[in-house]
């Protein structure tokens, strides 16, 4: 049964900005809360490859890579905006799926791209079990 609980959809929300925050800020700690730590990270980006990332090379090639790029370039703007949710279905009280259009600002790079998550409520609060993100980065001369 589909659930259209306001407060319920409201912590996912929530959950899912923080999701984006943690990555540009790479802020594993608190990603690592938000995160299961056996979920998969799957992308297809502008060549349409199928790229399925586990947790520990979410780590070392995003969040460090981050880091490294903002040493490397401390002045660089770095950004990640949601600008929308296109739906948020919570199913039985315990299972959710949603779908958030972003956009990622990086030096010499735009990306669009639209992330589908799977979450689950487990011990009263709600963790994302699956990410497929779609994305276009579109690169400036």
């Amino acid at each position: 049964m589909f659930m259209s609980n306001v407060s319920e959809i409201e912590k996912i929300k929530k959950l899912i900005i923080n999701y984006t925050k943690y990555n540009e800020t790479s802020d594993w700690e608190n990603f690592m809360k938000i995160w299961h730590p056996e979920a998969r990270r799957l992308n297809v980006g502008n060549t349409n490859e199928l790229l399925i990332t586990p947790t520990e090379d979410i780590k070392k090639l995003s969040f460090e890579g981050l880091m490294n790029l903002r040493k490397q370039m401390p002045e660089a703007e770095i950004s990640f905006i949601t600008d929308d949710f296109s739906h948020i279905d919570v199913y039985d009280e315990v299972v959710a799926s949603a779908e958030l259009n972003w956009r990622m600002i990086l030096p010499g790079s735009e990306g669009r791209h639209k992330t589908y998550f799977h979450l689950v409520k487990t011990n009263e609060k709600w963790i994302i079990v699956n990410v497929l993100d779609r994305g276009f980065e579109e690169t400036s001369d």
